[in-house]
């Protein structure tokens, strides 16, 4: 601990209560559980910086390992809408200006990806906002590995228009990205949206522990 510093117990629940609530709420769910008043920027400050962290540190395995894997794997990706800020940016040595009157609001598509083996409830999420159809790729790859792929796997994949798998697609929107993403009121920078889709898709795919784990 230092002057005016935060010790990782704090950060995490912190951090554990920004990727599900309104910043704003933090300092009143830390006051009630734990009698301590934290600012509401630094709370945000700490979340956000999980975030980055963890969107830093993730691995993606793309190649199929030389194993037989499981027999049969689900595969989906699909899109959901949430909102996104941006501002202008002002070159170095310009005059400055309220950046706020630059703001511009729209509504952007986030990809999710999951999988998981015929018959399981098991899955695995991988969640973005920025990257092409690439990157998309090599997240749907990576879950399908997670889920168990292998050399003799076959794996299903499955567009958001197949209606047997519609409520599992609503359900997995819903819990890793609309809940916190779309709250009422919430807009995201394009890399602030990328990097909570990270610490949703972490705590989705229960690594909650081993991210905190690798801090020590």
């Amino acid at each position: 601990m230092c002057a005016r510093g935060y010790s990782q117990p704090l950060q995490r629940r912190i951090t554990d209560f920004g990727a599900d609530v309104p910043f704003a709420k933090i300092s009143f769910k830390l006051k009630e559980h734990y009698g301590i008043e934290v600012p509401t920027s630094s709370a945000q400050n700490i979340t956000e910086t999980h975030a980055l962290k963890i969107r830093e540190n993730e691995y993606l395995e793309t190649e199929i390992p030389e194993q037989a894997g499981v027999e049969r794997i689900v595969v989906e990706m699909d899109g959901s809408m949430i909102p996104i800020v941006t501002t202008d940016v002002i070159p170095s040595g310009e005059q400055s200006i309220d950046r706020r009157k630059t703001r511009q609001v729209a509504w952007k598509e986030a990809r999710l990806s999951l999988a998981r083996p015929l018959g399981s409830v098991e899955t695995v999420y991988e969640a973005i906002f920025l990257g092409g159809v690439d990157d998309a790729g090599d997240r749907m790859a990576h879950c399908a590995i997670e889920a168990g792929a292998g050399e003799n796997t076959k794996i299903h994949c499955v567009s958001d228009g197949a209606p047997w798998i519609a409520d599992q697609a609503e359900s997995a929107h819903r819990y890793v990205i609309q809940e916190r993403l779309k709250l009422a009121g919430a807009w995201w920078t394009p890399e602030n949206a990328h990097n909570m889709l990270a610490l949703r898709s972490l705590r989705a795919n229960n690594q909650w522990e081993s991210y905190w784990d690798s801090l020590n």
